[in-house]
């Protein structure tokens, strides 16, 4: 109690074997998650919409008209600021990297990528720095192109992977609510069937 009075962080040894059973419950009940203020992704913000780069890869520079720069939507200037900026220098050319022709099936790759690195950042409700090391640990584990070094061919077979990944990590870890949710429909739904069976079988 002193240290929460006192502003101080608190873990898990610091509470009585009693508080750690409440504590444990209230993570099985989804108690706690009502305590906790949704992420908002800053990919789904209308200002998203707007980003603009090179074909370098750097940010396009958009001046604003003059009764713009005046006339500034408060919530739009916050939610310009919550994303990421495009790379200051340019971004080198395929052909210095590699002198391979790159793979077609890069834009498959990168939908792997993009997916995993979408995934943990709503998994830890925006804030991955909380936890660096798991935050990585779950991007190579959804991702079978970073992690495993998986060669997916399609955008079904990359999507399939990473969505057989995030279903076990949210069940096994953090109990999504989605995933929980279409669990428990499933079960009903096969509970339903197997009563209906029964039923025909008494017939």
């Amino acid at each position: 109690m002193e240290k929460i009075l006192s502003g101080q962080e608190i873990n898990l040894d610091d509470l009585s074997l009693e508080e750690k059973k409440q504590f444990q419950r209230a993570i099985a009940s989804g108690e706690l998650s009502k305590m906790i203020t949704p992420w908002d992704p800053w990919w789904s913000k209308l200002s998203a919409k707007e980003i603009r780069l090179s074909k370098e890869g750097t940010q396009l520079v958009q001046p604003l008209s003059e009764q713009e720069s005046v006339i500034v939507n408060e919530t739009e200037s916050n939610e310009s600021s919550e994303i990421p900026l495009g790379p200051e220098v340019p971004l080198p050319p395929l052909s210095s990297l590699s002198s391979k022709e790159p793979s077609p099936l890069l834009t498959v790759h990168l939908v792997d990528i993009l997916y995993s690195y979408c995934f943990t950042l709503r998994l830890y409700n925006g804030d991955w720095r909380s936890d660096p090391i798991g935050s990585v640990m779950v991007v190579l584990s959804v991702s079978s192109v970073l992690g495993q070094g998986g060669q997916p061919e399609t955008v079904l077979e990359s999507l399939t992977h990473c969505l057989e990944q995030s279903t076990f990590i949210g069940k096994s870890c953090y109990g999504v609510r989605p995933l929980r949710h279409a669990s428990v429909d499933s079960r009903r739904r096969k509970g339903s069937q197997i009563r209906k069976d029964k039923k025909v079988e008494k017939e």
